[in-house]
């Protein structure tokens, strides 16, 4: 047996039965997702957890005091209220919830943080990751992925520009976590550049793609940053009523103590 498989084992050894049944359901969620190459390794997956795990998420999300802000200089209007409030979910950043919510959003954590999600999702985003590590596909998997999970909680005015994640980061995941279908157009978007001349006439990006931010939904993609597999993606403004774009975002690394968040 290989550190890697012997690892994922001990892993599954210590969850619960319910743990179990959560994990195996988010990772089929991703199995039955379909794989995009253009503009650059992605991936959308519907039917994420449980449902009625999914409801009681939704139920269960922090109040809004027990969020802090991102970046006030970056995201705030203009009375100065936050635009993107966040809560890490980890040890620390849970700590102050109390007990029961404490020890639920510890199974959120340990399921969409896990060994196995990782590997699931570096199993269907093969090509873009085998591509920046200069690796075979069946080598992908057993890439270390240092995992960081965030709560966010989006509101009007909220922004964020086209970027393509910070260097360390190796695939992006965000779970969409709306109560109905009403906030559909609120997705991550993906972007091009324009060529040189369009862009001394209009944007310097093109949106080419819009994640539907569907109730138990989520998408998954590489970070690479050749000039021809950018990962630009970000988020057009939120407009006045567009209601609270709660969602979780995690990341898996190739650093273990990253600051960005």
């Amino acid at each position: 047996m290989s550190l890697a498989t012997a690892e994922t084992a001990i892993s599954r050894s210590r969850k619960s039965p319910r743990e179990r049944k959560i994990l195996e359901h988010v990772i089929a969620s991703i199995d039955e997702s379909v794989a995009h190459d253009e503009p650059f390794g992605h991936c959308y997956f519907e039917n994420v957890f449980p449902e009625d795990f999914y409801k009681e998420i939704l139920e269960r999300l922090p109040s809004p005091e027990e969020y802090h802000a991102l970046n006030l200089k970056a995201w705030s209007r203009a009375n100065g209220e936050s635009t993107r409030d966040r809560m890490f979910l980890s040890k620390e950043g849970l700590e102050p919830l109390g007990n029961d919510q404490r020890k639920f959003w510890s199974t959120v954590t340990d399921v969409i943080l896990s060994e196995q999600v990782k590997r699931a999702v570096y199993a269907k985003l093969w090509k873009d990751i085998a591509l920046r590590f200069d690796l075979g596909q069946n080598d992908v998997p057993d890439i270390v992925g240092h995992p960081r999970g965030v709560l966010f909680r989006d509101t009007d005015e909220y922004r964020i520009k086209p970027h393509p994640d910070g260097a360390s980061r190796i695939v992006t995941m965000m779970y969409y976590l709306p109560k109905d279908m009403s906030q559909e157009d609120l997705g991550t978007s993906l972007y091009v550049k324009r060529p040189p001349l369009k862009r001394l006439f209009g944007d310097k990006f093109e949106e080419v793609k819009r994640f539907p931010y569907r109730p138990n939904s989520g998408m998954a993609f590489v970070i690479n940053r050749r000039p021809d597999r950018t990962s630009w993606h970000g988020r057009e403004l939120l407009p006045s009523g567009s209601g609270v774009r709660n969602s979780i975002l995690t990341q898996f690394r190739e650093d273990a103590d990253g600051q960005d968040y």
